[in-house]
């Protein structure tokens, strides 16, 4: 994540040479620069493509420092990408392979673990695309497959200052009953999201989505109704309030999850409940389980 802050620092217009990235990466796990072959088109990716990518081929050159074509000489790593228009947009596809001078028995690859989730389920989720990942006994074989849109990345530094919303008693941090109840999460962040649904579901909860983005969550609100939502208001290059004034027209309780200060919220919004990121999961059950109190007292 720093070598990526670092590219986006010394980039004018925000973006990120994707040859770049990845020779800084590999450069600084492969003993000799002959260990591995990059071969691809010049192009710069969003700073939020560029985090997840970053972070994906991190752990990949990390496990073939371990176990693949890096962890012995003559190994070689193949990394490729290309560009392809699908349905308007054009899309990146990156392949990487590897290939061990003295192949292992499939039985010796590494388990699926931390590095699979990332690939195969944070970027569909954060980049709207597709991803695989498979051991042979050669190494890792991975093909990653994503929209090239513009979304801002956490590592900017230009992005707003986040502030915190301080729990209102000591009752925030035990758990609260949500059975019963179903609760919408809209949120781009892969690891937040699965966090609140997986906490949330402990208490009982249904969850609806996580969504990563608007339109499917607007989408889905065309013909439902959650009791509760927790919406964040930045799901790309700043604040948007689509969620938000849906969920009021159908005046669902809605708690807002984002890094944001309460002046960006517009004053029909200014009430509403914020919580600052990283949260607090039991301060946010509680507080849902207040707003349901509240709405089923009146």
């Amino acid at each position: 994540m720093a070598r990526t802050q670092a590219l986006l620092t010394r980039t004018l217009k925000g973006g990120v040479n994707l040859t770049t990235l990845v020779r800084e990466e590999l450069s600084g796990q492969a003993f000799e620069q002959g260990e591995y072959k990059l071969q691809g088109p010049e192009v710069v990716i969003s700073p939020k493509a560029a985090e997840v990518l970053n972070l994906a081929i991190h752990e990949l050159a990390t496990n073939a420092l371990k176990y693949g074509a890096f962890s012995e000489p003559n190994g070689q790593v193949s990394v490729n990408w290309e560009i392809a228009s699908r349905n308007g947009d054009s899309w990146l596809s990156f392949h990487w392979s590897e290939k061990r001078a003295r192949p292992v028995p499939p039985a010796t690859s590494p388990r699926p673990g931390f590095g699979t989730e990332l690939i195969e389920r944070r970027i569909p989720y954060e980049l709207r695309g597709v991803a695989s990942l498979k051991f042979d006994g050669g190494g890792a074989l991975c093909k990653i497959e994503f929209p090239l849109r513009d979304r801002a990345s956490v590592l900017e530094t230009e992005l707003p200052r986040r502030v915190v919303v301080p729990s209102s008693s000591k009752q925030e941090h035990s758990g609260a009953d949500l059975r019963g109840f179903s609760i919408l999460i809209v949120e781009d962040d892969y690891y937040l999201a699965a966090d609140l649904e997986r906490a949330l579901g402990n208490r009982g909860a249904s969850i609806d989505g996580p969504f990563s983005a608007e339109a499917p969550a607007l989408e889905w609100l065309k013909t439902h109704r959650p009791h509760v939502a927790l919406v964040d208001i930045n799901l790309g290059r700043g604040p948007s309030f689509e969620v938000a004034n849906t969920l009021r027209e159908k005046k669902t309780p809605l708690i807002f999850v984002t890094g944001y200060e309460g002046a960006a919220l517009p004053a029909e919004f200014a009430e509403n409940i914020r919580f600052q990121k990283p949260i607090d999961v039991n301060a946010v059950s509680h507080a849902i389980a207040r707003l349901l109190e509240n709405q089923n007292a009146a």
